[in-house]
């Protein structure tokens, strides 16, 4: 997996995207990683995968998400 882009949560948590090929198919994976003991990141069980279809999908939702969030007060 390739990591493309990482949200930083706080100092021991970030969400991490990746991209890459899972079982031969070419996948989008969005996951909450921790710091452990060692200082290292590791991955959580926190997170999904989808296939490019899905995630085509996932992203027509979101911008539908964006739109109805313009209308809200923050």
């Amino acid at each position: 997996m390739k990591t493309v882009g990482e949200i930083p949560r706080d100092i021991d948590n970030e969400i991490r995207i990746s991209v890459g090929e899972f079982h031969k198919v070419n996948v989008v994976d969005i996951r909450w990683f921790y710091r452990d003991k060692e200082g290292q990141m590791k991955a959580g069980l926190k997170g999904f995968r989808c296939n490019r279809d899905e995630f085509k999908h996932l992203i027509g939702v979101l911008k539908r998400v964006e739109g109805e969030q313009d209308g809200l007060r923050d």
